[in-house]
């Protein structure tokens, strides 16, 4: 793929008739587990989707999951991790890290868990009052 697009919508450096699809918009993000306050916001080019979300959770869950992105994800099993920053979740002995996946052909964000001598375990559990901000970069359908 070849092409620029300006803030004029014009197009520049492009092979035969190639054009970028380009997107960007704000979404409202979901969980399986209450919410005081969401933000999502998105950019999608071609059929890459960047997110940034917020959740704010007002109740406790088991295994939360943060869904309602805005796009379905490929139906192809490649890499689709993204990033997470944490406040008051509720980490299993020794977790030290957390990362992410997005499924083949959804739309839900599963939270994965590690640490020393800990294999990769799937979720987390929030408390009233957890924070969760998500950077994602995943392939569409």
């Amino acid at each position: 793929m070849s092409g620029l697009i300006d803030s004029a919508g014009s197009r520049s450096g492009v092979l035969g008739t190639t054009e970028l699809d380009y997107e960007e918009g704000d979404f409202t993000p979901t969980s399986n587990t209450s919410t005081s306050a969401v933000y999502g916001h998105y950019v999608k080019v071609g059929n890459v989707a960047h997110i940034w979300a917020k959740w704010e959770f007002d109740a406790t869950g088991a295994s939360a999951t943060l869904t309602g992105l805005p796009f379905t994800s490929g139906s192809f099993a490649g890499p689709k991790a993204g990033i997470l920053i944490t406040t008051n979740v509720n980490w299993s002995a020794n977790m030290t890290s957390v990362t992410g996946y997005v499924g083949v052909s959804g739309t839900v964000f599963y939270p994965l868990m590690s640490g020393d001598n800990v294999a990769w375990a799937d979720g987390f559990s929030v408390v009233s009052g957890s924070s969760v901000i998500l950077q994602l970069t995943y392939n569409t359908a």
